[in-house]
């Protein structure tokens, strides 16, 4: 049985986290976006992808973390940073070279 997937945004002052829980997948990707539309909107200064609790990432998952990383840009946040996930997910994002996109790892 498939975990559930939740995405949350939790504000703090000018920092704004993004947190993934359970199966992140081409199910899920749509929900993510309309998520990092809604963080955008709040012009944090820096964000944090916290992945600790993502048990699964596919392609549409990764698609939609870089379009996130690439609308922070545009949107002038000035730190984009990643919370690791377990080693399954985090061996994904060091596969397709993500793991250096991202500010830090913290």
């Amino acid at each position: 049985m498939a975990a559930a997937a939740d995405v949350q945004i939790v504000n703090e002052g000018t920092l704004a986290s993004l947190v993934l829980t359970g199966e992140i997948d081409v199910s899920v990707a749509p929900q993510l976006l309309t998520y990092a539309d809604r963080l955008l909107a709040s012009a944090p200064s820096e964000i944090v992808i916290d992945l600790a609790d993502t048990t699964f990432l596919d392609s549409a998952g990764v698609g939609a973390l870089v379009a996130l990383r690439n609308a922070a840009t545009e949107a002038g946040v000035g730190t984009v940073r990643l919370r690791p996930g377990p080693s399954n997910v985090m061996r994904v994002l060091g596969i397709v070279g993500l793991t250096d996109t991202f500010d830090e790892i913290v």
